[in-house]
């Protein structure tokens, strides 16, 4: 396959023209073109330029990279990013293709695409992928059920779609947001009574025993203070935290920050007691919208008292609304303090697509019945359960579990 194929799909009668590029230094995009796109469909960061490129330095090696440029009259109309990885083993290894950034962490990855184009575009790329590029699977997730793509892979599939059939819906949680209102005072009395009083109790105690400041520390030693601090809280519970969990994650997540500070993107708030960092909050900006990826806090009695979790996500959304931000996306998982702190739940979808033959079925199903007994076995009763009660060295989260997710 050529790096400049050219293939034109019709939609209605629209001829959308299709580029399909193997590397990032090929590209025939620039990332200005591309983070502009982004934002104009309220795309997320996890699918911006440099979170992709960067992304693929560290974890590309053995996958095969094809990157999908739709243009309709010269206009730019989705960008799909999808890593093709050989994954499994016989007899359930299988050429599967994910969208790009979508394991090795834990985000949301709604790819750039027209809402117009965007039943045409998944028809097409899946196609090129199954049939084309010779994949077994084709997964399209994590997708926010309330971005418009997961909509349209919805409608498509209950269509005829062709060569391919849907192997597997999957609910995979829940995620977070904040949607900000108009000022911070109509935000905070929005929150019920009882989670006004417990913010105003532990501020006023908080304040009256230390001097406090919120603000941003984006240099080199703020992250690696950052770091610390959330490995040493999740020690403290014999876990290893994000950056040990998931491997490489923290030369990942090191040069993530370099190359987004240069843009402004990056916000690591830290709150200081008396000059010493007690609470960090790993945030970045895009557009209107904050992503705030992870807390760490100091732990024990003399820190616990005070509700840091909810003053430093009270003087967040304060910095947020001083910068003109609509919504603060809170990652994946069920929290209750998030609900009670004004935020939405909506469910985390994911689609595996596989071709449409008894023998693509057969295989697509079985692996799924694989990956899920790993899930189980591996990451349900062995990581999260009985790993953490024995006196071993915690490990990082195996290679194959992580890529057999969909």
């Amino acid at each position: 396959m050529s790096n400049n194929e050219k293939i034109t799909v019709c939609n209605g009668q629209d001829d959308l023209v299709c580029s399909i590029f193997t590397s990032f230094q090929e590209l025939s995009i620039s990332q200005d073109e591309w983070d502009a796109f982004l934002g104009a469909v309220h795309g997320n960061i996890y699918l911006s330029y440099d979170w992709c490129r960067i992304w693929w330095n560290h974890y590309g090696k053995g996958r095969e990279l094809r990157i999908f440029i739709f243009r309709e009259q010269g206009h730019l109309v989705g960008i799909v990013p999808f890593a093709i990885d050989p994954v499994g083993f016989w007899p359930f290894r299988l050429r599967t293709a994910k969208i790009l950034g979508s394991d090795f962490t834990m985000v949301i990855v709604n790819p750039p695409i027209h809402k117009k184009f965007a039943e045409s575009i998944f028809n097409h790329v899946n196609a090129a992928l199954l049939n084309h590029e010779h994949c077994d699977l084709v997964c399209w997730g994590p997708l926010s059920s309330n971005y418009y793509v997961a909509e349209a892979v919805q409608k498509s599939l209950e269509t005829d779609s062709g060569d391919f059939q849907l192997i597997r819906n999957a609910a995979l949680g829940n995620y977070s947001v904040f949607p900000l209102p108009a000022t911070y005072d109509d935000y905070v009395s929005s929150l019920s009574k009882n989670t006004r009083k417990h913010y105003r109790r532990n501020q006023k105690m908080l304040c009256s025993e230390h001097h406090i400041e919120y603000g941003v520390d984006n240099t080199a030693s703020g992250f690696d203070d950052f770091v610390f601090m959330h490995e040493s809280q999740w020690t403290s519970i014999r876990k290893l935290g994000h950056f040990g969990d998931w491997p490489g994650a923290k030369e990942f997540h090191r040069d993530l920050d370099r190359v987004h500070s240069e843009h402004d993107r990056l916000r690591l708030f830290c709150l200081t007691a008396d000059g010493k960092p007690i609470v960090y909050r790993y945030v970045y900006r895009f557009g209107k919208r904050y992503h705030s990826f992870l807390p760490a806090r100091l732990c024990g009695a003399e820190w616990d008292k005070y509700g840091l979790g909810q003053l430093t996500h009270m003087m967040t959304v304060e910095k947020a609304m001083e910068e003109g931000i609509e919504e603060i996306e809170a990652g994946r998982g069920h929290y209750d303090h998030k609900l009670k702190l004004g935020g939405r739940e909506f469910p985390v979808l994911s689609f595996v697509i596989g071709k449409r033959s008894f023998f693509g079925l057969l295989r697509g199903r079985l692996f799924c019945m694989f990956a899920d007994c790993l899930h189980l076995m591996y990451y349900r009763i062995w990581f999260n359960r009985l790993a953490p009660k024995l006196p071993l060295k915690r490990r990082p989260l195996w290679k194959l579990w992580i890529r057999t997710r969909l």
